[in-house]
């Protein structure tokens, strides 16, 4: 909005952006006293976010929900004598009542904790230690597969086989010669992929390797002496 100059009406050339006025029957009619109303307009004026709203309105519409605005953060004040120290007081606190409480800005949202789980806690019942790892794992369970079907995890599973196998074949031979042919390669390769294969899905620790050794078979070449 552009401002205009009243040089005649004024002593000093003032801009002007607002000209209001005020129709109405005479005072004594209604018991209203006109320069209150100026003064009351004046007030909505000196404030600095209702002007600014004003500046920004197109229509009366903007004119009444910035005088609304204006309405709910003021703060009345009863009538009487009242000096300029005793009214700061209550600005202030009209001023920390819109600021939010200091724990509530201090201390962020806290979910409450999950009870740790504590794997070696006795329960006084048999197999309980058992039974409350697969309940802790079970969540998991799935993802273990899932997340192994990844070209990282599969390269691993080659190598292992490999690993697997040729140490299979290799003792397997062995137990051939010491047991005479009753436990051979082919007993050897079942027995390491069935333990393998359990202890994968039970164990949680599907990439230690488990098969033949060196002590197994001086253990079985004595069991069969």
């Amino acid at each position: 909005m552009e401002f205009l100059i009243f040089s005649l009406s004024f002593q000093i050339p003032i801009e002007v952006r607002f000209l209001i006025v005020l129709l109405g029957p005479p005072v004594d009619v209604i018991g209203l006293d006109y320069h209150e109303i100026g003064r009351g307009i004046g007030a909505l004026m000196s404030n600095e976010n209702f002007h600014t709203a004003a500046y920004k309105a197109n229509n009366k519409k903007d004119l009444l929900r910035a005088i609304n605005s204006f309405l709910d953060t003021s703060t009345v004040v009863p009538p009487g004598k009242w000096e300029r120290q005793s009214l700061l007081p209550i600005d202030e606190i009209r001023r920390k009542s819109l600021v939010p409480p200091k724990r509530f800005i201090d201390e962020p949202f806290k979910e409450p904790e999950k009870p740790v789980y504590d794997p070696l806690q006795r329960k006084g019942r048999i197999f309980s230690g058992f039974m409350q790892d697969i309940v802790h794992r079970y969540p998991w369970y799935y993802s273990d597969f899932r997340d192994g079907l990844n070209l990282q995890c599969l390269a691993s599973v080659i190598f292992i086989y490999f690993a697997s196998v040729s140490g299979a074949v290799a003792f397997g031979g062995l137990l051939a010669d010491k047991t005479g042919n009753n436990i051979g390669v082919s007993e050897t390769l079942i027995g390491t992929s069935m333990s393998g294969i359990l202890f994968a899905l039970l164990s949680g620790q599907p990439l230690i390797i488990i098969g033949t050794t060196a002590p197994l078979v001086l253990i079985d070449e004595t069991l069969y002496k």
